[in-house]
C-alpha cells in the first residue's frame, strides 16, 4: 500500500510517522506490521504506538478559552497544530508548550 511504501522511508521524522498512520484504525496497522518484511516499517509503526501516541497535550481548551479563543473548532484547529508542534519539537511538559501557545497566531 502507499502507506506501507511512504514508511520504508529510512529517515522519517515523528510527525510524518503520525500522518501517515493517524488515518489508519490501530488493527489495520498491527496487521501491517504483522504482514511487512520490512525492518523499517516494523521500526516506524512500533515508534508510533510506543513514542508518538501516548504524546500528549499538557494544555487543553480551557488555556486557549483562557486566551481568548472561544470558537469550538478553533479550539480544536489550534489544540491539533499544537500537537503537531509539541510531537515535533518534543515540547513534553505544560510551560513548553504554553510558551509555544503564546506565539502562535489565535
Amino acid at each position: 500500500s502507499g502507506a506501507i511504501r511512504r514508511l520504508s522511508k529510512s529517515r522519517l521524522r515523528q510527525l510524518q510517522i503520525y500522518h501517515i498512520l493517524k488515518p489508519f484504525p490501530e488493527m489495520i496497522i498491527w496487521y501491517m506490521y504483522a504482514k511487512t518484511q520490512s525492518p523499517t516499517v516494523k521500526k516506524h509503526i512500533k515508534l508510533y504506538f510506543d513514542e508518538i501516541l501516548p504524546h500528549s497535550l499538557k494544555v487543553n481548551g480551557d488555556d486557549l478559552i483562557k486566551q481568548g479563543v472561544t470558537d469550538g473548532e478553533r479550539i480544536g484547529q489550534v489544540l491539533q497544530k499544537l500537537f503537531e508542534l509539541s510531537l515535533e519539537q518534543g515540547l513534553d511538559t505544560r510551560k513548553k508548550q504554553m510558551k509555544i501557545l503564546k506565539t502562535m497566531n489565535l
